[in-house]
């Protein structure tokens, strides 16, 4: 029988190898693809984006990447097998319609200190990202460790366009409306997407799974084991449903 094909959508401002122990785990059941975030800085990068993927193929992601995958099977439903998010908000940035998400004073700040000195911005971020692990220290080590030896991540034109993005991005209508199977897994003690907004997810569309675990933002690397037999549960049971 024929593996299915899985693209995973890698988060902003970390080398896709921090999905790498993901994508070997979920390998044995299907034959998985880790794409590199398009370059934002283009203007098509969207069209680009959409023209590299395969057809017929599950859509998943962690953070921007979940969120960018939420975007592309709303724009073509008919293309994907599915979607699957990992760590991702409808809307990264809160408003007055979307309370549970980052405070945008928070999310300026941090803006304006990649912008000015990214090797700090990165260390702030690799921090946020294992903020409530069992084992924070030992989990942004790990992160550290992903990421050395390679030109800082945000530091160029694209990382700060990528930062524009996940500021506008708005995937409640794409979540409401997509009809195909979606499964959006949050980490309980995430320090970038609040775990309450559970029920603001679950509410704009009683069809998709919405779920909990433990873990930071980085859940998808401490806890790559739990988070892929979630993944294929999931792809398994829209096989035989």
């Amino acid at each position: 029988m024929t593996k299915q094909t899985l693209i995973l959508l890698p988060g902003w401002g970390l080398s896709s190898t921090t999905l790498q122990p993901l994508a070997e785990l979920l390998s044995r059941d299907l034959c998985v693809e880790i794409r590199a975030l398009p370059d934002f800085s283009q203007v098509d990068w969207l069209t680009q984006l959409e023209q590299e993927l395969p057809d017929n193929c599950w859509l998943a992601g962690w953070s921007l990447g979940g969120m960018l995958a939420t975007l592309l099977v709303s724009r073509q439903p008919e293309r994907y097998a599915g979607l699957i998010t990992l760590g991702s908000n409808a809307s990264f940035v809160a408003h007055a319609n979307w309370p549970h998400a980052m405070a945008s004073l928070t999310f300026s700040v941090f803006a304006k200190a990649v912008k000015h000195c990214p090797s700090m911005a990165l260390k702030r971020f690799i921090s946020l990202c294992a903020q409530g692990d069992d084992q924070h220290k030992r989990l942004a080590q790990r992160l550290v460790a992903l990421n050395e030896n390679k030109t800082n991540p945000l530091s160029s034109e694209a990382a700060i366009a990528g930062l524009e993005v996940l500021a506008e991005l708005d995937n409640r209508a794409p979540i409401t409306d997509y009809s195909g199977a979606q499964l959006h897994l949050l980490a309980e003690q995430d320090a970038l997407v609040p775990s309450a907004v559970l029920k603001d997810m679950q509410q704009l569309n009683p069809l998709a799974r919405v779920e909990l675990m433990l873990g930071s933002h980085a859940f998808v690397l401490s806890d790559a084991q739990l988070v892929a037999e979630r993944m294929l549960d999931f792809i398994h049971e829209t096989q035989h449903a």
